[in-house]
């Protein structure tokens, strides 16, 4: 191909931006949209000539439009994850809006889907297309301004005359950080990185304050962010306050500002920005000038990286693993704001479906003498997932893929993993279908009376009454075995605990 034809998820005012951006771009075509007003559907499809029979009342059947070969996803964020695979599992390179997840979890699937299928993936941070961007990044190599040594990033705006905007919606993921946070970090964590010689660093340390407005979504947010060479930022972002939106980089010899990072030319272009270069007290000032609107930057960026095989695109785009650490340290920045989304509550039935390639073998179950339900031969560890949201994804596709067995303790993540997972059985209704694996015992509490309380309490945290197979985590030599011989068949005439050992 020597052009590509663009199939446009979600007509809002994004997808208009991009859709003025592909017509701009000599390797790419408008071809069709999708979406489940048909109001929307046909406004859109008239302004942008998109012919009736490629306008699709939903994202299936524009992903089997056999004329459209790459799809942009331009949806609130919720669906994006789930979108994105689908794209992908229908064999459609994908370039999927910022954020391109709601959380790493649900971006680690996306990466693994785009791997599995060979197919390129990118997240949509426009910004990094542009070509300013590529200047600084000639600045910092060449050691314009010495060292750097500190970043200073900000995105903000103030949406309280629009009260029922999707940036205010807690069911929609609204809110400063997932909806401009991601700029201001990429920035920051891209400028360590090349600070050091790679395409991007991610923080060691995330430290962040903010506010929680009344529909509970953050409004406001503050972050430090300290990286492994030294280097700090500050980073802030809101939906309900004015910032500078600037980004300014302190060197050892100097600095360099960029009066308009994120949006140079966002709607009609040009695209024009400045970049304000201080040394010995003095500013220079360069002028990036281009006659295209700022999208048009990144629909020719996906299209050609598409057109030439890329899997995922050149920097300073954001690549695959640049993508996976930002949103691993908005996660960590919502955490320290105290934002949890709609999708990291506890008895969460959020789900990211076709995330298994079709027609894969289901994983084998044999029966084992003492267990009510034939088991998977391969058990699920349970002992890395923090949050509801997370363990999801895992144990969702554990269940689709045919596993049933589960191994978790008390000890892991302090008690956390336990109730990690229960939250998810009780979300899921699968208390009778699993075969859960308990352990307890840990020393100092291996004796009776300790495995006694630690099994109650487990029981708790997974809301279950009965563990089936129960594994003491210690051995304690300086308790006779017949003691625990004694604990566990009482245990298992109490109908607690099935086999044991």
């Amino acid at each position: 191909m020597t052009s590509l034809n663009w199939g446009i998820i979600g007509p809002g005012t994004i997808a208009r931006n991009f859709a003025d951006g592909i017509a701009l771009s000599p390797l790419s075509h408008l071809k069709a949209i999708s979406s489940r007003d048909e109001g929307r559907r046909t406004a859109f499809g008239d302004s942008y000539g998109i012919a009736p029979a490629h306008r699709h009342a939903s994202a299936e059947a524009l992903l089997a439009d056999p004329a459209v070969d790459a799809v942009y996803i331009a949806t609130p964020h919720p669906p994006h994850a789930e979108l994105a695979i689908q794209a992908l599992r229908a064999g459609k390179p994908v370039l999927v809006e910022k954020p391109g997840a709601l959380n790493l979890a649900e971006m680690t699937a996306m990466v693994e889907v785009a791997r599995q299928e060979d197919l390129f993936m990118m997240e949509a941070f426009m910004y990094r297309c542009h070509p300013q961007i590529a200047r600084l990044v000639e600045l910092l190599k060449d050691g314009t301004i010495g060292t750097v040594v500190h970043v200073h990033a900000t995105f903000g705006f103030d949406a309280r005359g629009h009260a029922a905007s999707r940036v205010y919606r807690h069911d929609l993921a609204g809110g400063g950080i997932l909806d401009v946070g991601g700029y201001p970090v990429s920035a920051a964590r891209m400028i360590a990185g090349v600070a050091t010689g790679a395409p991007f660093a991610d923080p060691v340390t995330v430290k962040g304050a903010g506010l929680i407005g009344k529909t509970g979504v953050d409004e406001v947010a503050f972050g430090l962010l300290t990286f492994a060479s030294g280097l700090t930022a500050e980073v802030a972002c809101a939906v309900s306050r004015m910032m500078e939106n600037k980004l300014r980089i302190d060197g050892t010899e100097g600095s360099i500002l960029l009066d308009n990072p994120w949006m140079p030319g966002r709607n009609e272009g040009p695209s024009d920005c400045t970049l304000r270069i201080t040394r010995d007290c003095e500013t220079t000032v360069e002028e990036i000038r281009h006659d295209w609107q700022l999208f048009a930057f990144e629909a020719e960026l996906a299209a050609r990286a598409i057109l030439d095989g890329l899997k995922e695109p050149p920097f300073p785009a954001m690549s695959h693993a640049d993508s996976l650490g930002n949103i691993a340290t908005l996660d960590r920045w919502r955490a320290e704001v105290g934002y949890p989304t709609f999708a990291e509550a506890p008895g969460v039935v959020r789900k990211l479906p076709r995330t298994l390639p079709k027609g894969l073998p289901p994983i084998p179950r044999r029966s084992i003498a003492g267990v009510d339900l034939p088991m998977s031969q391969l058990v699920m560890g349970c002992d890395n997932r923090d949050t509801p949201a997370e363990g999801a994804v895992i144990w969702d596709a554990w269940m689709e893929a045919g596993g049933n067995a589960f191994d978790t303790a008390f000890v892991y993540g302090g008690g956390a993993h336990e109730a990690v997972l229960g939250q998810w059985i009780a979300s899921r209704g699968v208390a009778k279908e699993i075969v859960v694996t308990v352990k307890g015992g840990v020393t100092p509490f291996c004796t009776p009376d300790g495995v006694r309380a630690q099994l109650d309490i487990s029981l708790d945290r997974l809301g279950l009454d009965f563990a089936p197979i129960y594994i003491l985590h210690r051995d304690n030599p300086d308790v006779p075995v017949d003691e625990f011989v004694d604990l566990f068949d009482q245990l298992h005439r109490a109908g607690k605990v099935g086999i044991w050992g």
